[in-house]
């Protein structure tokens, strides 16, 4: 565990199956296409397959669960959140001596005229919070009132606000043992604005030195010897002299990810059920509407206790980080013509596909766009004749990626700043490389005029990143996120 007062020494801001009879020759063969984790478990949720919600775990010597939260700052400093009270189990109750906050952090404002703590608004809580685990952020503009300030997260000092004198972060303890500790990362400086993070080795020499109270540590690499000045916030190469600024902030932790088992957010869970042997013609988790006819599509917006979201939620965060872009609504598309086209095209690739081919056949995978083709491709689908506006490289079709970061690049804000990216369904089957002037897949056996053909395209032929299909019923926009850039100005009111 480390103390608060080591941590601010450290000024360092803190159906059935058949065998397909063509076999893929194994020269030609791609690799890698296996779905995450994230999306099997987003396959098992299709069909009610899912498991139960979690609820909120705590050590068995904690009090009986509370019932209605009373939440209380103290003013003095050197306070950590009380981790039992987040979890609903908090014994001493209204004479704890910590914290009793929402979230495993809090963040404050001092009012200068009366020395009292102002605790800033919700959203503004998590958007700060994003922005100072960011490493390269150095400061943050904020709004109050009208009136426009800046917090430097490295002295927590306001300026220019006539009300407010500095800013404090509370946070939980460091200590693993607890619930939801704050768990602390360690950089130096490469260059401009660009922080690495330390490696488990000089991470624990770090640790073990601000829990005794050192000012300097000495950490080697494989070339270096380097002295780590905890107190003064650099690094210094032995043999060359190279100083570097250091830096420590916390790792976001996003209340959605917590929900489930932070007693103060989270709702009553609901259990899925079995998956059933002979599945209905739409997904079991569509909320479906007695109403004839069937609209173009429904967009249902998905509540954060759903299990789909905090699933499609990972999927988009890793690559696209949290500390600069926040999830605004994530909807899931019930397109009922388009999804039973989706449904006979998957079956049929199915039966002709091996026991292993079938585990790869289906992947959740991203595609950014324009905000004004949203509606066209929710009621239409994605479709490949119209490619080649942004990208043809690996063939002229639709383009998905593994990544939420390469599709970024196409997904053109609104004039409220709002991007819109899919999690798409796509029927990968088996893939070939791709290559630029490919109108359909290639041939699995060239020589044979007869012979089938490959089912998409990929940009390399080992764990590629991106997808390209040919036939609008290889895939379907299954959820459509909204999100934006975290406003470089945050409200505080």
């Amino acid at each position: 565990m480390l103390p608060i007062s080591a941590l601010q020494m450290f000024p360092l801001s803190l159906p059935g199956m058949c065998f397909s009879p063509y076999p893929l020759p194994s020269c030609r063969k791609v690799t890698g296409t296996e779905p995450t984790q994230e999306e099997e478990e987003l396959q098992r949720l299709e069909w009610g397959a899912g498991e139960a919600q979690q609820g909120a775990t705590g050590d068995s010597d904690m009090a009986e669960e509370q019932t209605d939260p009373t939440y209380f700052i103290h003013m003095e400093d050197d306070i950590e959140i009380c981790s039992r009270f987040l979890v609903g189990k908090c014994p001493q109750g209204s004479l704890c001596p910590r914290h009793h906050a929402m979230l495993p952090y809090t963040w404050q404002l001092k009012v200068a005229s009366t020395g009292t703590w102002y605790t800033v608004g919700g959203w503004a809580q998590e958007a700060l919070e994003r922005l100072f685990c960011d490493p390269a952020r150095t400061q943050v503009k904020c709004v109050h009132q009208g009136k426009k300030f800046t917090v430097d997260f490295t002295t927590m000092g306001v300026d220019h606000s006539p009300i407010f004198s500095r800013a404090r972060r509370l946070s939980t303890s460091t200590s693993p043992s607890v619930p939801f500790h704050t768990s602390y990362r360690y950089y130096y400086e490469e260059k401009d604005s660009h922080w690495v993070e330390y490696g488990p080795n000089f991470v624990q020499s770090i640790e073990e030195g601000l829990r005794e109270g050192f000012h300097d540590v000495l950490c080697s690499s494989f070339q270096f010897r380097y002295v780590l000045h905890l107190s003064k916030s650099y690094q210094e190469n032995l043999q060359t002299a190279t100083r570097r600024r250091m830096r420590a902030r916390p790792l976001f932790r996003s209340p959605l990810e917590m929900m489930a088992d932070l007693w103060t957010l989270r709702s009553a869970g609901s259990c899925c059920a079995a998956p059933t042997p002979n599945p209905p013609p739409y997904p079991k988790i569509w909320l479906m509407d007695n109403v004839s006819p069937l609209p173009a599509f429904d967009p249902v917006p998905l509540r954060c206790e759903d299990g789909e979201f905090p699933r499609v939620y990972r999927c988009f965060h890793k690559t696209m980080r949290e500390t600069e872009y926040v999830v605004l609504e994530i909807s899931r598309i019930q397109n009922y013509f388009q999804w039973e086209k989706y449904a006979r095209k998957r079956d049929h690739m199915a039966r002709s596909c091996s026991e292993a081919e079938r585990a790869s056949l289906e992947r959740h995978l991203f595609h950014g766009t324009d905000h004004s083709l949203v509606e066209a491709i929710c009621k239409q689908n994605f479709d490949a004749r119209v490619c080649g506006k942004h990208a043809t490289s690996y063939g002229q079709g639709s383009y998905f990626s593994t990544n939420a970061s390469y599709s970024h690049k196409y997904s053109s804000p609104n004039s409220s700043g709002q991007h819109f990216m899919f999690l798409a369904k796509v029927l990968v089957g088996r893939p070939a490389l791709g290559k630029t002037a490919l109108r359909r897949p290639p041939p699995l056996f060239p020589e044979d005029p007869a012979s089938p053909l490959y089912d998409s395209c990929v940009s390399k032929t080992n764990r590629p990143d991106i997808f390209v299909v040919f036939d609008n019923d290889q895939s379907y926009p299954y959820f459509l996120i909204k999100y934006q850039k975290i406003p470089e100005v945050v409200a505080v009111d």
